[in-house]
């Protein structure tokens, strides 16, 4: 984890070594800036309001923001703020610990764009569109499946396929859950 030390108007006076390595930057070309220069400008508003809730409120803040590198891109970091008077001379201070977590953003957006294509083939209008489960449970269905069923989706979900299959069809599928 990085951590990062700095005064209550947001001057960086300490960063451990793992900072240089997650972002880039040298030490000493940290030191005496501003936290809120490597913020990304989407992110700037919501980290001063949470900047000052902090130094005002004496609380604990969890928040996710992109981190400008050394190299020019920008990084997703969980940050954990919290309020501490400094020993030496009383002044508040802030201290960070902040985590690397694009790898977990990465895979938020890649779930959303999933679910997303699944709502896209759920809405067909022409098609009847099932999500089921093994045991044969509709976990999703489409407003064409559930009126083709003379009902609506909220009703249908949590239900058994089974429930509206012919016998025939029932058979064929227990024989092919078999195999």
């Amino acid at each position: 984890d990085m951590v990062i030390y700095i005064t209550s108007k947001g001057q960086i006076l300490y960063v451990n070594p793992a900072v240089q390595q997650h972002l880039g930057y040298p030490t000493e070309f940290i030191i005496g800036r501003s936290i809120f220069e490597f913020v990304h400008p989407d992110e700037l508003e919501a980290i001063k309001t949470a900047f000052e809730d902090i130094l005002n409120n004496n609380s604990t803040r969890r928040v996710e923001y992109r981190c400008r590198t050394a190299g020019g891109d920008y990084i997703w970091l969980e940050l954990v703020a919290n309020l501490f008077q400094a020993e030496h001379d009383g002044s508040q201070q802030i201290i960070f610990t902040a985590r690397n977590v694009a790898d977990q953003k990465s895979k938020e957006s890649a779930l959303r764009e999933s679910n997303a294509t699944v709502r896209a083939l759920l809405n067909s209008p022409r098609d009847m569109a099932l999500l089921i489960d093994k045991n044969g449970i509709i976990l999703e269905i489409n407003n064409f499946a559930a009126q083709q069923l003379k009902s609506t989706p909220q009703e249908l979900i949590n239900q058994s396929i089974y429930d509206f299959a012919t016998p025939h069809s029932v058979e064929r599928s227990e024989r092919a859950r078999q195999v």
